[in-house]
């Protein structure tokens, strides 16, 4: 065995790892901040969707719809950069988790794209197939995102080279925790009372607690970004 050539191959394996995982970064930032464009603009040109009551799910029925089925898969295509993003130096079952669970998010945001919801109110006994799938991508979307940058936080917070970007990273998880909450409790108070339509008010909630997940994103991957260069 060349142990000189197999010594001197390991820093151009580590250069094309960190150069992967800063053009992942890249991905995360420019996808999250695509997201967050779209989900306004879709504001702009679907007045007719009170977002008080609302969720962003519904703007994908009806005219301009396919513009919310490309907001929710540059969600996904967020989610899964920065699980690439923060591989490298990766080590132990947070890691591990962590990273799988962002992919599981990914997932059910791709999901949400590809498969619209019916329109609200409709029975469950003519509930399309795209309606189900989407309820499934809600299921794995909402808590593998919520627990995928949990498990990434506390394992990106135990990580020296991470040590500058911790106070953005604690603060974008916290928020991401916060909304998370706020959504859960509103959306279970609301169900309890049965309130539909005009009444429940649960699309500003629902908004905040996606603006959250790309903020999150958004504060991985511009640190992910400069580690990388």
């Amino acid at each position: 065995m060349n142990v000189t050539s197999d010594t001197a191959a390991l820093p151009s394996r580590t250069a094309r790892i960190d150069r992967i995982a800063g053009l992942a970064a890249a991905c995360a930032v420019a996808a999250a901040a695509g997201f967050l464009a779209l989900l306004i603009a879709l504001h702009l040109v679907r007045p007719d969707l009170e977002p008080s009551w609302h969720m962003v799910s519904e703007y994908a029925v009806g005219p301009m719809g396919w513009l919310m089925g490309a907001a929710f898969l540059l969600l996904a295509t967020a989610l899964w950069a920065a699980a690439v993003a923060v591989m490298p130096g990766a080590r132990g079952w947070l890691a591990i988790a962590g990273v799988a669970l962002l992919a599981v998010g990914g997932l059910g945001a791709a999901m949400g794209g590809l498969f619209p919801m019916d329109p609200v109110g409709t029975p469950a006994e003519r509930m399309t197939r795209s309606g189900m799938l989407h309820g499934v991508s809600f299921m794995l979307g909402v808590p593998g995102t919520l627990l995928g940058m949990t498990l990434v936080t506390a394992h990106l917070w135990r990580r020296p080279d991470w040590r500058p970007g911790r106070d953005k990273l604690l603060a974008a998880v916290g928020l991401v925790w916060l909304t998370m909450i706020v959504f859960g409790v509103s959306m279970a108070a609301l169900m309890s009372q049965g309130a539909s339509g005009p009444g429940f008010v649960i699309g500003w909630q629902n908004r905040a607690l996606v603006a959250a997940w790309a903020l999150w994103i958004l504060a991985v991957g511009v640190h992910a970004r400069s580690a990388a260069k």
